[in-house]
């Protein structure tokens, strides 16, 4: 990517973070075997409540999330830091 004086810099570094997000996403479910959309709602609560919950029914349904805890905190750890 070049920034220049007719580069819309807010919105390409907008653009960058969800692409890479979403990259970082996806290859955490693929890796981990994540059900795809149960993992999605509960980052995307985690972002919103600016927390990882460890306890309550999405953690409790075992067949829900196998092994999120180390995939998503692995996960949030890795999109935090871009």
């Amino acid at each position: 990517m070049k920034i220049n004086t007719s580069t819309k810099v807010d919105e390409d570094w907008r653009k960058f973070l969800y692409e890479r997000k979403e990259a970082d996403i996806t290859a955490i479910i693929e890796e981990e075997k994540l059900k795809t959309e149960e993992t999605r709602r509960f980052i995307d609560n985690a972002f919103r409540d600016g927390s990882l919950k460890t306890k309550g029914t999405a953690v409790d349904k075992k067949s829900l999330l196998r092994n999120f805890h180390r995939a998503v905190a692995t996960a949030l750890r890795k999109i935090a830091f871009l």
